[in-house]
């Protein structure tokens, strides 16, 4: 993982987020939605926020009464999430700059931790240290979230080709929700829950809540992964 695309030659994408989170618009909503039915988060639970990014996820889990800890490898992102808790006088997480696969947090006394639109970001020994890093963190039968793209999703079909949508660079791992599974479990953990979301998109979103399900063309229409594991 390189940190140095982290950091301020990733500036536009970060304010892209931040629009999206003052605004409260349509994609920002929907994936809070999709994240919260994942976290299920419950007062004074102690949550993890693993590449919390600029903070959007983070803010709404602590309003949700929960102590959070947002945690990502950018220093120019967490400037930004300081910021924002600063303008928007949003209740404050903790944020900490570090390593997914050096997690400096004690050991066993997490409730759940979180790791939305990340994994994607991971090639396949960086997520393996994650998701051990993971297991060590988190109490007996805590959870771990997960919340990616489908690589099966038409959008990223295109965004292979260029067409229309900019391919994402940064996107190293995308993987299917089978082999999520298989290395979530060979980390130590428990599947509890794994289903798809549909895109933000209206009309489209409806066309992939009746058609993800088919053989063969579904797959191009699971837009996003979810994943649920517990520490055995």
């Amino acid at each position: 993982m390189d940190a140095s695309l982290y950091q301020d030659e990733y500036i536009a994408e970060y304010n892209i987020h931040r629009q999206n989170l003052l605004s409260q618009n349509r994609f920002y909503r929907h994936r809070r939605e999709n994240i919260l039915d994942i976290v299920r988060p419950r007062p004074g639970e102690q949550i993890i926020d693993l590449g919390c990014g600029i903070g959007t996820v983070s803010f709404f889990l602590a309003e949700a009464g929960c102590r959070v800890i947002g945690l990502d490898i950018s220093r120019t992102a967490l400037t930004l999430a300081r910021q924002i808790a600063n303008e928007c006088s949003f209740k404050p997480p903790f944020f900490v700059v570090g390593s997914v696969t050096a997690l400096p947090f004690k050991k066993k006394l997490t409730d759940k931790i979180i790791a939305a639109d990340l994994t994607e970001h991971l090639d396949d020994s960086t997520l393996y240290g994650m998701l051990r890093e993971c297991r060590d963190v988190l109490k007996t039968a805590g959870r771990l979230g997960i919340y990616t793209p489908s690589p099966t999703h038409i959008f990223e079909s295109i965004k292979k080709r260029n067409i229309f949508i900019k391919p994402d660079h940064s996107h190293i791992g995308l993987r299917t929700m089978r082999v999520l599974k298989k290395m979530t479990i060979e980390s130590g953990f428990i599947m509890v829950r794994s289903f798809h979301k549909t895109t933000h998109i209206p009309v489209f979103k409806t066309i992939e809540k009746i058609l993800m399900y088919l053989p063969v063309m579904g797959g191009g229409l699971k837009r996003r992964i979810c994943l649920v594991a517990e520490k055995q």
